[in-house]
């Protein structure tokens, strides 16, 4: 570790912090603007961001064992079937 301030970082060592696992990581996907609008609007209530909402959203379905109904065959399902 660096003992003293220097403007030049790179004889620093860095230690990764055991919980940056735990943190998650960043994902991109596309939305339509009236599905942002609606957790935008959530947000609003609470002072809080769309993203912020959609994760709180997404975590309570994990921890709930919550499943959508998606309504199509599964792969396996039709994997068997072309075969």
């Amino acid at each position: 570790m660096c003992e003293e301030m220097k403007d030049d970082y790179s004889d620093c060592e860095f230690v990764t912090p055991p919980w940056i696992n735990e943190l998650g990581r960043r994902v991109s996907i596309g939305l339509a603007y009236e599905h942002i609008d609606y957790f935008k609007k959530i947000g609003e209530e609470y002072g809080l961001s769309a993203e912020r909402v959609m994760a709180m959203y997404l975590r309570h379905i994990v921890y709930t064992g919550y499943k959508v109904n998606i309504d199509m065959p599964k792969v396996a399902e039709t994997v068997g079937d072309s075969l």
